[in-house]
């Protein structure tokens, strides 16, 4: 026979090698983890269940089986399984040990956000690292406390990162999809799917050990909102009216941080320039021939301001009606009441 056209011979497994008890050691003990009591609510997933995007060398003999039933198989049978070598063996027990480290873990040890088991920053957030598993607690977190209609801007770090076209996408528009299901959707690629996992991801982080009382709700608002709102409230209950530097520091810096951190320091830079807090205000045509575009690109961005406004701060126009009666019936307060009607018409135009 020629040698093209001879059988390759296989080399039978050594069960008796040093590795292989090391794998059965440890496979042996994850098999009587899972085994304890606290794991009984996820023995009857199928082990693709807690598998991510970027695994390689998963045993996918076993991949649909529900957990319960591997751990009935004896090492040396799931070893000499037809498809299953050392690397498969390997893939298997970093899943296992994945399931254990997953149940285990709290919040603030979430594997999604892990590298060397240290935790990482929240620009390092990686979705593809993100299990089945994990998603299907965070969406039972955004159920349970009743936040499916939130905006996905509204608990963004920045609406710089996030497309225009899911801003106020809420996010009950996912919660009845399973992960596989978001990433086979159409215009969903790598970016768009990263903001869905990350807003839930954040809410859950939030509100995961959040015991709910019959008597209190959660309000997901941004920090710039709460600084501003808590001042409009002490100014509408004072006597004197605010001058304009409070007005400046109270009202107008937090709006403009805030936009500056959703649609960048060029747009900010513009807003003040049209409110005048450098010195004499600048129209929108002296501002398209310095920025070398034309006005109505100017226009555009003055209503993404607006915009963004509206998703991360949806009752602003009502909070900013009180002040502007207060100010209207004092015709002594009428430079303040000019800055805060031409900041209104810029952040708040739908009042």
């Amino acid at each position: 026979m020629a040698p093209s056209m001879a059988k390759k011979k296989t080399t039978p497994r050594d069960n008796s090698s040093l590795r292989y008890y090391r794998y059965e050691n440890e496979y042996n003990r994850l098999v009587a983890v899972l085994s304890e009591e606290q794991f009984e609510r996820v023995r009857q997933h199928p082990l693709v269940f807690w598998t991510q995007p970027a695994d390689r060398g998963l045993p996918m003999v076993f991949i649909d089986w529900p957990l319960e039933r591997l751990l009935g198989l004896p090492f040396d049978e799931v070893y000499s399984t037809p498809g299953v070598g050392t690397k498969k063996i390997v893939g298997l027990i970093t899943l296992l040990k994945r399931i254990v480290k997953f149940i285990e873990a709290d919040a603030a040890t979430d594997p999604s956000r892990q590298t060397d088991g240290e935790q990482e920053d929240a620009s390092s957030f990686d979705a593809r690292r993100v299990s089945e598993s994990q998603w299907s607690d965070w969406r039972e977190t955004v159920i349970r406390h009743e936040l499916k209609s939130l905006p996905i801007g509204r608990i963004a770090r920045s609406l710089d990162e996030v497309p225009m076209v899911i801003w106020d996408t809420p996010l009950g528009s996912y919660c009845d999809h399973t992960l596989a299901q978001i990433r086979e959707m159409k215009t969903h690629g790598q970016k768009r799917v990263r903001v869905i996992l990350e807003a839930f991801w954040t809410v859950h982080s939030l509100l995961n050990r959040v015991e709910l009382t019959p008597h209190l709700v959660v309000d997901l608002t941004p920090q710039f909102v709460r600084r501003v709102e808590q001042w409009l409230d002490g100014v509408n209950v004072a006597q004197a009216p605010p001058t304009v530097e409070e007005v400046r520091r109270h009202f107008v810096e937090p709006l403009l941080e805030q936009l500056e951190i959703d649609l960048g320091a060029r747009i900010a830079k513009l807003v003040s320039e049209r409110l005048g807090l450098s010195g004499a205000t600048t129209s929108v045509r002296n501002q398209a021939k310095k920025v070398g575009v034309t006005r109505a690109r100017v226009y555009q961005w003055l209503e993404d301001c607006a915009r963004a406004t509206a998703i991360r701060w949806p009752r602003g126009a009502w909070k900013v009606a009180g002040l502007l009666r207060k100010l209207e019936s004092d015709p002594q307060n009428r430079a303040t009441l000019e800055l805060v009607t031409a900041v209104a018409d810029i952040f708040l135009p739908e009042r």
